[in-house]
């Protein structure tokens, strides 16, 4: 049996390759791999990989960042067949399997594809073209959906590049809505086996053609296990569901159920639109993802009568769940409530990056007492960046040497000081012993480095946040004088609703420092516009667009740098 794949897609398009009998071909962009697909970045080092025994041929996905498609599902492992489609990153590869019986010689690559595989992508007749078309939008709206998700916490992505994605996201997307009763058709057939980035632009399509019909029939079978297919159908609706909608959907399931509950405060949440009586949820029988969100939608909406549904989850034993309802009641008032709160043994039940937010003075010495009783973590070292007092710069400057802490303190000391000193860094990778060489093993084995063909280790050079001690020393001797006890400072100067409306807009701020500026502006000035890291560029610089609009009415009422609390002035 011989395999033979063209690569029709992608930086490397036009390339071909063979698999015989008993060989396994690594893919990946890692010199190491045996297909080396170095130009598409989207690509995992070692991201799946081809077997063939004789009698069937395998490919299994070697748990890649962005996922092994087949024929537009995402696999983890796949028997393959003439004519199958695989797509890895930007890349799509189309398979063609001779059986020794009929084969007399070996085809040429070209040969493979002009007989073989081509006939299998031509459309037989129009019909056929169009749903094969729209089955390819809907395969590259699923991916980029995916995607998406993974560059909102890439520290090499900014938040405004995502927008790229977006905009070709909603192309696909707009492309299945003109495809009209034939495009939904094909949506409805493959959201039947399809994954949750499918599932996304699915529901997007029916809510941009007005089919409920169509949506409700994706909602009553969602598995409520299936948090990812879950947060895509609930992620689809906040941004595409008709305004007409909002009311219907709260009956197409039972109140009570779990999967009504995570996307009904995930669409109102969201919307800023009131629960009425289309929700009702008792915590203690629900997931704590779903609980989370409940939380969450609880804050954004000021949701009063669910504050001791709220104090309830601040006892809860998932973090994320205390950190939702910390913020909810922040939102709501309850700063006292959440500073005092703790789970056992006098322990907090609010990380300190939360506790933060409304952090005064007061709580500042509590947090410098702890780091300085060896009780630092790199939550602690964040938070002592958002209070932004500079007796935190010495702490932070002597956390640098820490390896486990420096990513921390390092991040801490910009917020404060806005220094924006950035080092060039090999990040070595780390090795899994199953994708080693024997002779790979062998060499780690005696404690000697595993090198590339070209003698240089395996890894990456990446631009950080200096961690150098020396240099943000230096730094801070030759500025210290710019900067006066007792005030808050964020990126060098005193904290106003200005400076956490550019935290929010400067493209290299990390999404969950954007995250805190955003309820601190919430929290602290009473700055209440509707935000998420998670929106839409486009609608994300909108709403920064009318901070800006208010900060010409409001910004004289507070002091540069003081500590305040629902406009408030505190100490």
């Amino acid at each position: 049996m011989n395999i033979f794949i063209e690569i029709v897609s992608g930086p490397e398009k036009g390339r071909s390759l063979q698999l015989s009998d008993n060989q396994v071909l690594r893919f990946g962009r890692n010199p190491k791999a045996d297909v080396v697909l170095a130009l598409d970045q989207s690509i995992s080092s070692l991201h799946c990989s081809l077997e063939c025994d004789g009698q069937t041929c395998r490919i299994k996905d070697l748990n890649s960042r962005n996922g092994t498609f087949v024929n537009g599902h995402r696999i983890t492992e796949a028997m393959l067949k003439t004519g199958d489609e695989i797509r890895i990153g930007y890349t799509t590869l189309i398979v063609s399997i001779q059986s020794p019986v009929t084969q007399t010689s070996a085809p040429s690559p070209s040969d493979v594809t002009s007989k073989a595989t081509k006939p299998q992508r031509v459309a037989r007749s129009p019909r056929r073209f169009y749903v094969e078309l729209y089955e390819e939008h809907l395969e590259e709206a699923s991916f980029l959906y995916a995607q998406r998700l993974t560059l909102f916490d890439d520290a090499e992505i900014t938040w405004v590049t995502i927008g790229e994605w977006e905009e070709r996201l909603e192309a696909h997307i707009d492309a299945l809505v003109i495809g009209d009763d034939l495009a939904l058709e094909v949506c409805e057939k493959q959201a039947a086996e399809g994954d949750f980035g499918l599932l996304f632009a699915v529901i997007s399509v029916f809510c941009r053609q007005r089919r409920f019909d169509l949506l409700k029939n994706m909602l009553e079978p969602l598995d409520p296990e299936d948090l990812e297919k879950l947060q895509a159908v609930a992620d689809a609706l906040k941004y595409e569901c008709p305004p007409e909608w909002e009311s219907e959907i709260a009956h197409v399931l039972p109140a009570t159920d779990p999967r009504q509950v995570f996307i009904l405060a995930t669409l109102y949440g969201y919307r800023r639109k009131k629960f009425g009586e289309g929700l009702v949820a008792d915590i203690a029988t629900l997931p704590p993802a779903v609980i989370q969100t409940l939380a969450w939608a609880k804050g954004r909406l000021g949701d009063k009568q669910g504050k001791s549904q709220l104090q309830d989850c601040l006892k809860h034993e998932d973090e994320s769940v205390r950190s939702a309802a910390a913020v909810a009641l922040l939102r709501l008032g309850d700063q006292k409530l959440v500073q005092e709160s703790t789970i056992q043994n006098g322990i907090s039940a609010v990380p300190w990056s939360i506790r933060a937010i409304t952090a005064t003075s007061k709580e500042l010495t509590l947090l410098l007492a702890q780091v300085g009783r060896n009780k630092s973590e790199p939550d602690s070292l964040m938070a002592l960046g958002i209070m932004g007092e500079i007796t935190a710069v010495p702490v932070l400057l002597s956390h640098l040497a820490d390896g486990a802490m420096a990513p921390a303190a390092a991040l801490g000391l910009n917020l404060i000081t806005g220094a924006e000193l950035y080092e060039k860094v090999f990040i070595p990778e780390v090795m899994d012993e199953d994708e080693l060489f024997d002779e790979e093993k062998e060499q780690v084995r005696k404690g000697q480095p595993v090198l590339r063909p070209d003698g240089k280790p395996y890894g990456e050079n990446v631009i950080r946040l200096s961690q150098k001690t020396e240099e943000w020393k230096g730094w801070w001797t030759a500025n210290e004088n710019r900067f006066s006890r007792g005030l808050r400072y964020r990126s060098g100067v005193p904290v106003t609703p200005v400076v956490l409306i550019d935290n929010l807009a400067f493209p290299k701020t990390p999404r969950i420092v954007r995250q805190l500026a955003h309820e601190e502006l919430v929290i602290r000035y009473s700055a209440d516009i509707p935000f998420e890291t998670d929106m839409p560029v486009r609608q994300q610089q909108e709403a920064i667009g009318k901070w800006k609009t208010w900060t010409i009415v409001n910004e004289k009422r507070f002091k540069p740098g003081a500590w305040y609390v629902t406009e408030q002035l505190v100490r």
